[in-house]
């Protein structure tokens, strides 16, 4: 498993955490492939390391509520994949790289990412693997708190 010093090298059950913004992308547990797309100019993809610190339902209430401020207070839903499903499942690869944001002090020094996924089958199988709930899995739906119109 990764300290949260170096945060490498990773092992194959590290999980890491994906927010999910929009209600669409992931409904009653189920995932779709949507939340793994990013805008063309975007060449990763976002994650957090979930060490320690982040296993427990507390820590993940209070992970999704410093969130949620961004969302304009909506709670952001969390889905988890394994190191293993990201660099082992998915041709070619998407193996997590440690990327520190320094803009956030509280969860910056677990920010990960991925390269992007550019095409709908590898978007559409790594929601399969989370889905599957093997290598993956949904830990919280989105929560909308705010109305929109």
């Amino acid at each position: 498993m990764a300290d949260t010093a170096g945060l490498t090298p990773f092992g194959p059950d590290d999980r890491f955490l994906r927010r999910i913004r929009f209600p669409d992308h992931l409904k009653r547990g189920i995932v779709y492939w949507r939340a793994f797309k990013e805008k063309d100019d975007v060449p990763t993809l976002s994650y957090t390391y979930q060490d320690a610190s982040l296993r427990s339902d507390p820590a993940l209430d209070a992970y999704r509520e410093y969130f949620s401020r961004a969302l304009g207070g909506d709670l952001p839903g969390l889905l988890w994949l394994s190191w293993r499903a990201l660099a082992q499942q998915v041709r070619p690869p998407l193996p997590p790289r440690h990327d520190p944001d320094a803009s956030d002090p509280v969860y910056g020094h677990l920010h990960c990412v991925t390269d992007a996924p550019r095409d709908k089958i590898r978007m559409e199988l790594l929601a399969k693997l989370v889905n599957d709930r093997d290598l993956g899995g949904v830990l919280r739906e989105v929560v909308r708190r705010t109305v929109t119109g």
